[in-house]
């Protein structure tokens, strides 16, 4: 018998399935390396009591989150099942869990995409947040149902009025028309009839793109955000354009 026990405990190479003392180590081995996750990630924690900053010592700047560092921890919570735990330990008992989740979703959302100097909603970013999504999803921490954000893909030109802003940056020729691509002043030009190919004239839908793509880059890129160039500020946009210590984000200069 003693024998036949000895031989029933051995795994077949061919029985993957394993046993309940190999699952129970296991769990003992994640407890030991996952358990103290909620310590790990508490000073990263914004003072929203719902999202991350980059490091420890990161500024607390008011609507300002870090969407990189913000999706790992939720993930990381998430997959380790102390999602719950962690927001009811920090002050977030009054909450329930799936509140909580679309808090954290609509700041994501709302929050420009713009991590380690990549461009608005990059494919990056992008697909961090959607993974996010997915987690919070699969662990019961969100309702998919309730989901229902609406994220704006990159900077906006009023229907049709982009010929006409195409024909105000070329009469204009300030500061912003030669920030502009070679490409698309180019097209500016042949769009006015001033270009070297006059037969060549580019479409409007493709002058809206390529001011798009410009113009977005630009008013990200914090060098443009300089008093003299906005006489007609208000006093408050003024105050932030002069306040060196207390600037804003790039995307709330923008």
């Amino acid at each position: 018998m003693a024998n036949r026990t000895n031989q029933n405990s051995v795994r077949s190479p061919h029985n993957s399935a394993p046993s309940i003392e190999e699952l129970r180590a296991l769990r003992t081995r994640t407890k030991d390396l996952l358990g103290h996750i909620d310590v790990d990630l508490e000073p990263f924690l914004n003072d929203d009591l719902l999202t991350f900053v980059r490091t420890p010592k990161s500024d607390r700047n008011k609507g300002d989150i870090n969407v990189t560092t913000t999706c790992s921890c939720v993930m990381a919570l998430a997959l380790t099942n102390r999602f719950d735990e962690f927001y009811r330990q920090i002050g977030k008992s009054g909450s329930s869990i799936k509140s909580n989740g679309i808090a954290i979703l609509e700041s994501l959302i709302e929050a420009p995409w713009m991590s380690s100097g990549l461009s608005q909603n990059n494919a990056f970013t992008t697909t961090l947040v959607l993974r996010t999504f997915g987690f919070l999803v699969r662990h019961g921490l969100v309702e998919r149902s309730k989901v229902n954000f609406t994220k704006p893909w990159g900077l906006q030109i009023v229907k049709d009025r982009a010929t006409a802003l195409a024909s105000k940056l070329a009469r204009k020729k300030d500061f912003l028309y030669f920030s502009l691509s070679d490409r698309t002043r180019a097209a500016l030009a042949e769009k006015s009839g001033r270009g070297v190919n006059r037969k060549k004239r580019t479409s409007k839908e493709d002058i809206e793109k390529l001011l798009k793509s410009d113009l977005q880059r630009i008013v990200h890129s914090g060098w443009i955000y300089e008093k003299t160039r906005f006489p007609s500020a208000s006093r408050n946009v003024s105050k932030l354009l002069t306040n060196i210590r207390k600037a804003p984000t790039s995307n709330r200069l923008a």
